[in-house]
């Protein structure tokens, strides 16, 4: 029942506070891109905490995500007619 209480305090509620906070301050699209890095923190953790195997098609995918995180937040000059 221990870890059923730090699920729902940590991955649940804490979560959604630390979001909806996110989503004041940056605005409700960049906040979402940012949901995009969970499955690589997830693996950082996974390694440092419970020893996970590294893996280096895991690495790489990580860096794909991070990679398109930044592309997406690249403000680009449009042109007007």
């Amino acid at each position: 029942i221990g870890a059923l209480l730090q699920l729902t305090l940590f991955a649940s509620v804490l979560a959604f506070l630390l979001f909806t906070y996110a989503v004041k301050r940056i605005g409700i699209t960049k906040a979402n891109a940012f949901v995009n890095l969970i499955p690589a923190i997830t693996y950082i953790f996974a390694i440092l905490l419970l020893n996970d195997a590294f893996e280096p098609q895991k690495i790489v995918g990580i860096g794909i995500v991070i990679a398109g995180l930044f592309v997406s937040q690249v403000k680009t000059k449009r042109k007007t007619a």
